[in-house]
Parts: structure tokens; C-alpha cells; sequence
């Protein structure tokens, strides 16, 4: 559920979002986690790390319980499959970038985490992260990190995220991570969405019926919060931004949470819990703003 691209950048700024990263429970058939995000028009391609983490956060210093033994990554663009991977088999140059780029190193070469490098396009993009061989599900990491591009600041540029999953509490929430990178602060959209994906177009069962945002940035500090999109007396501005980036847009009074943040430099992390502790099928998604 990546939005269409509709972001182009000038380039005269360095101020972006860098990584992108979603945390949910993942299975296979209805519990893939499915995480979608673009990049936007720009010149030439932009070098992208893609992981599915599983086994890890099994170890220190994560030590989750109930983690995805075998997860397994498929990227498409928009409808077609263009590259998989289930287990990352201590690959050499993906050790290698995972150092370069601070992404948290697998616990040996043989677990079965899976992981990928590719050279992408402008375009839309989404990654299924599904189980591997047993078909368990467990608590999965999806993570894209920023390789950069020949052509610097002119180059194709992530802009958005969208992570979808049947999600409930504790291990079982759903969390999105991205970083803002650069020397300027940047405006993002993030939203939570449960109602709207039980509507149309979607007609999704077992939506999550209240979903609630909260946003923390690296010292868990809460940053902004939303319950009801529509009640915060901004809804005017949140439906035109919503337009301009390209997201679906939203009905007035629904108990979809959504807020407008200019954010620092810095790692954030997008939370999302129904108010009533309730569990079902939720969408967390950042946009690029500006």
C-alpha cells in the first residue's frame, strides 16, 4: 500500500528520510507483513539495502520472544517480482554494507535471516516479508537502509513507508522507524489507519477498530500523538496534505489517527495500539511532506 509517486525533490536540500524500518508479526498467506515505500523522481538509481529480520532479535540485546524463525523477503515493483531472498548466507557484501550503513549486524553468517542489495529506480515498491520453511509466524523486522547514489542530493529519494499488519499489544504491535537525515529539520505526515482499510476500496476483515499514533523520537520521548484524525481542528490542512502526497484520503469523523510533525535531524519511532487495546489489521505509513 505504498502511496503513487507524486514527491519530487529540488535538490537543493539535504534534509531526507534516510532508513525506513517496520516491526510486526509475520507469518505466511494472511500474516505477511507488508511493507511498501517509493522513491521519488530523481536521476539515475538509488542503492538500497533490504532485510528481513527474524532469528536475531532472538539474541542479545533484543532477546524477543516468539520471533520469526525463517522469514523470507519478495520485493515487486508495483505488481511483479522482481527479487527474493530467504536466507542471507553470511553473504560477504551484504557484511559488508550492514557495517557501512549502522545496521545492526545478524548473529552468525548462518542464521536465517534474509537480506538483499539492489539498485532501484524511481517507482513504487513493496516488500513481502512471509515465513521460510514451517510456516510459524513471529515477531519480523523489515528494514530498508539508504546506500546512496552517484548523483547526490539530484538523486531518486525515499519518501514514504507504509507497513501493514494483523497487530495487537506487546510483541505484537505494530512499529514503524525512520530516520531523518541531513543538517535541516523535515515535515513528515504519519498516520495509523484501521477503519479506512475496512471501507472501500479495500474491504479488509478484522480492521483494527481505534488505532492510536504515538510518536517517539531516540530517547523515547514522545513527539506528538493522535487518536481521531479529524477532532485535532487541523483536519483541512492534514486532507490537502494528504492529497499532495498522494495518499488515500480519509473520512471526516473516522477513528483513523493521523498528525503533520516537522521533525529534527534524528531516529524516530511511530507506534501503533488500538485505544481500547483491541488487535486487528492496521496500516502505519510516513510521508515525506515537503
Amino acid at each position: 500500500m505504498a502511496a503513487r509517486l507524486t514527491f519530487v525533490d529540488s535538490g537543493t536540500s539535504d534534509s531526507r528520510i534516510a532508513n525506513l524500518s517496520a516491526r510486526a508479526l509475520a507469518g505466511a498467506d494472511e500474516r505477511t507483513l507488508i511493507v511498501g515505500f517509493s522513491l521519488s523522481a530523481g536521476q539515475g538509481t538509488k542503492s538500497m539495502l533490504i532485510r528481513g529480520v527474524g532469528p536475531t532479535l532472538a539474541e542479545e540485546p533484543f532477546k524477543l520472544p516468539n520471533t520469526l524463525q525463517d522469514p523470507r523477503v519478495l520485493l515487486f515493483q508495483e505488481s511483479t517480482l522482481i527479487f527474493e531472498n530467504d536466507d542471507w548466507d553470511g553473504d560477504a557484501t551484504i557484511l559488508s554494507r550492514n557495517s557501512e550503513l549502522g545496521a545492526f549486524p545478524f548473529i552468525t553468517g548462518a542464521s536465517r535471516d534474509s537480506a538483499m542489495i539492489r539498485d532501484l529506480s524511481p517507482g513504487t515498491y513493496t516488500a513481502h516479508i512471509t515465513a521460510g520453511s514451517g510456516n510459524r509466524s513471529g515477531v519480523a523486522l523489515a528494514e530498508f537502509y539508504d546506500g546512496g547514489n552517484a548523483n547526490g542530493l539530484a538523486g531518486p529519494r525515499l519518501v514514504n513507508i507504509s507497513a501493514r499488519s494483523d497487530a495487537g499489544g506487546d510483541t505484537e504491535t505494530l512499529i514503524a522507524g525512520f530516520v531523518i537525515a541531513g543538517t535541516a529539520p523535515r515535515t513528515v505526515l504519519v498516520r495509523a489507519i484501521g477503519p479506512a482499510l475496512g471501507a472501500e476500496p479495500f474491504n479488509l476483515p478484522g480492521v483494527m477498530p481505534d488505532p492510536v499514533l504515538v510518536l517517539y523520537d531516540s530517547g523515547q520521548n514522545i513527539v506528538g500523538s493522535n487518536d481521531d484524525w479529524s477532532a485535532e481542528g487541523n483536519a483541512d490542512e492534514l486532507e490537502s496534505v494528504m492529497s499532495r502526497v498522494g495518499a488515500f484520503s480519509l473520512q471526516r469523523n473516522s477513528s483513523d489517527a493521523a498528525m503533520l510533525v516537522t521533525l529534527a535531524p534524528g531516529p524516530y519511532t511511530a507506534v501503533v495500539l488500538d485505544y481500547n487495546g483491541a488487535r486487528g489489521v492496521a496500516l502505519a505509513e510516513v510521508y515525506d511532506a515537503e
